[in-house]
């Protein structure tokens, strides 16, 4: 099962979003990948991100993580279309990335797994140094990517789509 698994995830592509996520979130773990502002209120994030021009809104409800503090945020490319990314810590200094983009969940490869919640699928992706999940919210895609277990990640995923009321 681990040798398939393994061969599933090495077959990924190393530039789809599901890959860049995790990297990205390896970039900022390691100091690799900086912040453009610090901050950890939610509303002045999503004000960073209007001012930078991004062609879609960011509600600051969206940027909550349950058990997580915002840190900061930058605004970024995913798959070659601007992204908001914003970094999130919790009390043992383990990161989540959040990025949002305008795309499609049916523009990524398919996941390694579907977690369905009434109207919200998240889609799972593994990889060696960590997970990604993605979801849709009208014509952009969030991720939360990071090294937390696969089973977390998808409650935060769920839990933030659900609490928002989206």
């Amino acid at each position: 099962m681990a040798a398939a698994l393994f061969l599933v995830v090495s077959r990924r592509p190393s530039g789809d979003p599901p890959s860049r996520a995790v990297r990205d979130w390896s970039r900022i773990a390691s100091g690799r990948l900086h912040l453009e502002m610090r901050s950890t209120s939610p509303a002045a994030v999503s004000r960073f991100f209007v001012e930078r021009g991004l062609p879609f809104r960011v509600d600051p409800e969206m940027l909550a993580l349950p058990g997580f503090r915002l840190s900061g945020a930058r605004v970024h490319t995913m798959d070659g279309r601007p992204s908001a990314l914003a970094v999130h810590r919790d009390a043992r200094n383990r990161i989540v990335v959040c990025q949002t983009f305008v795309g499609r969940l049916e523009e990524l490869p398919p996941p390694d797994r579907i977690f369905p919640r009434g109207p919200v699928k998240v889609h799972l992706y593994r990889s060696r140094r960590g997970s990604a999940a993605f979801w849709q919210d009208g014509s952009v895609t969030w991720s939360l990517a990071s090294d937390v277990s696969e089973e977390e990640l998808v409650r935060l995923a769920l839990l933030g789509k659900l609490e928002s009321g989206r």
